[in-house]
């Protein structure tokens, strides 16, 4: 069969999934239910294919399996040697500069994510919706909106994009816990802007650290590669460049700073009360009408037909 074809002659996930797109693409006149299913297994397997419908539920790969150090060594052995590794990172790490363009920095983003021993995504790009980035670790998600271009406050339109992010996360990955953060060099939300409990900030020190125990770790794995090609070797090397994961959160971001306050005039005018009695209500107040003015004509009687 085509399947068994695929799954014996065809190496890698990416070139499966291009066979297995054409596959659906054949099937779809005559079983349109497993053409689409067919055409969800095969973006499972390369994100470059074209987005499955939105009726068909699209989850992310699960991240449970997840061991840093492996995530790490698997990244290393695309290299022959260890200079490679390391002009590797140096073009990342041109990526994450706050001058770099979104597009940029968001694919430097997915990048690192091998480095530090996380598996990472681009959901947005790939589906339409959710978060810019997203790094997942064995326990837990970092669920990333990448804002380098804000130069004062936070406004509310970030608040509500990474809010709708959590929730994305929350229907996608309902099991698995995650971290909002925010990257960007103000650290401040406006007076009106709302972000979910706990929301982190990256800021450009804070990432500046990051890459720099990145650069120390991999010039180290690099200069000695052979030494670095088993997964205790690795941890040991994370552990001494501060890179584990369950550190991550309190040496690489700092938390969302508190609201701005609401600008001057800008509150709404206290309308004057009413007068009350004893139990709280309403006193009553009389009407006072004013007068209709009196006609004065040939039948009135007015002081001049009195006489």
């Amino acid at each position: 069969t085509i399947d068994q074809a695929i799954t014996d002659h065809v190496q890698g996930d990416t070139y499966k999934g291009w066979f297995m797109q054409e596959q659906a693409n054949y099937l779809f006149a005559a079983d349109p239910g497993r053409a689409m299913e067919l055409q969800r297994q095969a973006f499972k397997k390369n994100r470059k294919l074209l987005l499955p419908p939105s009726g068909i539920q699209v989850r992310r790969p699960a991240a449970e399996k997840l061991v840093a150090p492996a995530v790490v060594l698997s990244w290393l052995t695309k290299f022959a040697d260890g200079n490679g590794a390391i002009v590797a990172f140096s073009m990342i790490r041109g990526k994450l500069s706050f001058a770099s363009s979104t597009e940029q920095f968001e694919q430097g983003m997915l990048e690192l994510a091998e480095l530090i021993g996380a598996g990472g995504s681009r959901p947005e790009k790939e589906f339409g919706r959710g978060p810019d980035n997203v790094w997942e670790w064995s326990d837990i998600d970092w669920v990333i909106e990448c804002k380098t271009e804000r130069q004062h406050a936070l406004p509310k339109a970030d608040g509500e994009q990474l809010l709708a992010a959590e929730q994305w996360h929350k229907e996608t990955a309902p099991e698995r816990k995650c971290v909002p953060v925010v990257v960007s060099r103000i650290v401040t939300p406006e007076h009106d802007a709302y972000f979910p409990d706990g929301t982190r900030i990256i800021t450009p020190e804070k990432l500046d650290e990051l890459l720099g125990n990145v650069e120390r770790f991999v010039a180290e794995v690099g200069g000695q590669l052979p030494l670095f090609r088993s997964v205790d070797r690795i941890r040991e090397a994370l552990r001494r460049h501060h890179l584990n994961d369950d550190e991550f959160m309190n040496r690489y971001t700092v938390p969302l700073g508190r609201r701005r306050p609401r600008p001057a005039g800008s509150f709404p005018r206290a309308q004057p009360r009413s007068p009350r009695n004893r139990e709280g209500h309403p006193r009553y107040q009389p009407v006072r009408v004013a007068p209709e003015p009196r006609a004065f004509g040939r039948d009135s009687r007015s002081p001049r037909a009195s006489r």
